[in-house]
């Protein structure tokens, strides 16, 4: 069984690290501090990353189940994941 020990879901990227601020930009990139950095594939123009999306993902690497982490960069997002850890309990653990 393959699985993605470090994996995230999050609605939108709004918060906090050592750098500074975290906003998304769109098109997968966020302003972290004073620079902007790819996060995710530029697949349209808000920054988000569904539980759907990671499993899309995962199905296309052959991987059985991922692991969620949440921090900072995100914002408060507990409750995104708790709903996600909830719906898809056969493929995600965190």
């Amino acid at each position: 069984m393959i699985v993605d020990a470090h994996s995230h879901v999050f609605p939108r990227i709004h918060g906090q690290n050592g750098a500074g601020p975290t906003r998304g930009t769109g098109y997968g990139r966020a302003l972290i501090g004073g620079g902007e950095i790819q996060i995710t594939p530029p697949m349209g123009d808000g920054l988000a990353f569904s539980p759907e999306q990671l499993l899309a993902n995962l199905d296309w690497g052959g991987v059985e189940k991922a692991v969620l982490l949440q921090g900072p960069l995100y914002g408060e997002c507990n409750q995104y994941a708790l709903e996600a850890l909830r719906r898809y309990s056969d493929r995600l653990s965190g």
